[in-house]
């Protein structure tokens, strides 16, 4: 637990600085970071299929939703901004954390806030980020899929973004 505590520590001082480091510098930061967190914890991460090693600017990840961790998981792989609920924006420690590594955030209970998103989304997606979706907008435990909210999905079709499926598994 120590261990754990120190790790979201490390991570509140990166945090500090981490808008004045460079995409790439960045993208290193965190999956070093995640790769470390589940040193921590002891979960062991196992890639099947063939995932592009670097995925071209513009893409978005598409993936089902099972943990917390998912966000990490994929950080491990690829450089992503998230698009989460703005509730999570609130927790203590964690939203701000999200916030300074670039989630963008989502009233989901203010119907016309996805149009607001979407936008966001796509100005990112044309700049160049890889953002990551969890359509579901839930998590589930990893057996079956929910009913995926399309309406997040727009931006990419928009901007012309490269989609990619990514399913994650227990």
């Amino acid at each position: 637990m120590a261990r754990l505590i120190a790790h979201f520590l490390y991570a509140v001082w990166l945090a500090v600085f981490f808008s004045s480091f460079s995409k790439a510098r960045q993208a290193q930061t965190l999956k070093r970071w995640s790769l470390k967190l589940f040193d921590i914890l002891n979960i062991r991460l196992a890639i099947r299929g063939n995932p592009p090693e670097i995925l071209p600017r513009d893409s978005m990840l598409v993936a089902n939703h099972i943990s917390w961790l998912d966000i990490y998981l994929l950080y491990i792989q690829y450089p992503a901004r998230f698009v989460a609920k703005a509730e999570v924006r609130t927790w203590p420690l964690i939203g701000w954390l999200c916030e300074k590594a670039g989630t963008l955030f989502i009233e989901r209970a203010k119907r016309r806030d996805t149009a607001r998103i979407n936008q966001n989304i796509s100005q990112a997606l044309i700049n160049g980020d890889c953002i990551a979706v969890f359509p579901e907008s839930t998590t589930t435990d990893g057996t079956y899929l929910r009913a995926f909210h399309s309406s997040l999905l727009e931006p990419a079709v928009l901007a012309q973004a490269r989609v990619y499926p990514v399913a994650i598994l227990l």
